[in-house]
């Protein structure tokens, strides 16, 4: 009778354990907390670096020339100019950089509540994604590979909108571009630059994956897609430079905990390589559930306004170690708020 009782014993403190490794493996790698003077501080890029602007819920188009935890200070665009704009592109393409500085510059700017800014960004359902364009990201779940891309299927959702719960969510911050004319392969298409939350439940990651196939064709299509797997910043900022990207920080915090932070300089490839390597692949087949689709709808060249999301850093919740248990991902009550560098900041909460 003694042997069973050693085995019972053992298994115990292997069980135990393994749940002490998995706790520790879900514990932020940053020690860092939001503190009042951070979760107050925006930052607005200079206007000789890029134009930052924002959208009202109700349409009406701000040009921001600084910012607070209150709200933006803006000018009416529609009041400067006379005339509305459908989209960013349009607005950007019709006026320009100079006129839009000029007026930055001359006319009366007023306080527009961060409730009051909406989604600045068309609403489609398919957008293009790289997965593990950060080294320390690729280390951390276990992946020593180049990125890829895949389709990210959500509508986005604004700065402040709830995210629904799943089986193992987690959250990634990252670097958004929308590309402000339509982009051929080898083009450094202008892009606007602006904060979003790439959602996943990795349960379903996982459930679908197909181990012998191509990265990003199963798995990530249905862990990523779905409603508010993507609420996207207020702000969007038009750079003068193609290399401005390199300047931006990201930071994400879960109640307050510091879980990820990096600077989008560490990405493997830049935006404009990710749209590329999105042409590159268009004729590969990607699984949704029982469909089959495709990245992009033209092999020949990508349209305005297209949504590029360019990966995440390290700090992530997933860990094959940790799948197990699903008090060690996000749930309900939970609040995410990512930040970056003259992006602004997303607050979502998961319910």
């Amino acid at each position: 009778m003694q042997l069973p009782r050693q085995i019972a014993v053992a298994l115990l403190a292997m069980l135990t354990a393994l749940g002490g490794y998995s706790w520790y493996l879900s514990q932020p790698v940053f020690d860092a907390q939001l503190s009042d003077s951070t979760n107050s501080h925006f930052d607005v890029a200079p206007l000789k670096e890029a134009i930052t602007l924002a959208r009202k819920s109700s349409g009406e188009w701000l040009l921001v020339v600084a910012a607070s935890a209150e709200g933006v200070i803006a000018v009416d665009l529609a009041q400067s100019l006379g005339a509305e704009y459908s989209d960013v592109a349009t607005l950007y393409r019709a006026v320009g950089a100079d006129t839009l500085t000029r007026i930055a510059e001359s006319q009366d700017a007023r306080m527009v509540e961060w409730r009051a800014l909406g989604v600045p960004v068309p609403l489609r359902a398919k957008s293009i994604a790289a997965g593990t364009n950060y080294s320390a990201h690729a280390q951390e779940v276990g992946l020593d590979a180049q990125p890829f891309v895949f389709p990210k299927l959500s509508l986005p959702t604004a700065w402040n909108a709830d995210v629904r719960p799943g089986g193992r969510l987690d959250h990634e911050v990252e670097l958004c571009a929308l590309t402000l004319d339509e982009h051929n392969l080898g083009d450094q298409t202008p892009l606007v630059f602006f904060l979003c939350g790439d959602f996943t439940d990795r349960w379903l990651l996982v459930r679908d994956l197909d181990l012998d196939g191509e990265l990003g064709k199963t798995g990530f299509p249905s862990s990523k897609g779905g409603p508010s797997r993507m609420p996207v910043g207020a702000l969007l900022v038009i750079p003068r430079s193609v290399s401005f990207y390199k300047t931006l920080d990201l930071e994400l915090y879960v109640n307050g905990a510091m879980r990820q932070r990096s600077s989008a300089s560490k990405m493997i490839w830049g935006p404009t390589q990710v749209l590329d390597e999105a042409l590159k692949d268009c004729d590969s087949v990607y699984i949704n559930g029982a469909q089959e689709l495709q990245i992009v709808d033209d092999c020949n060249r990508l349209p305005i306004a297209t949504i590029v999301l360019t990966g995440t850093p390290e700090g992530t919740m997933f860990n094959l170690m940790t799948l197990w248990n699903p008090a060690f991902y996000l749930s309900s009550g939970d609040v995410v708020v990512s930040k970056g560098k003259h992006l602004g900041f997303t607050r979502n909460t998961i319910r």
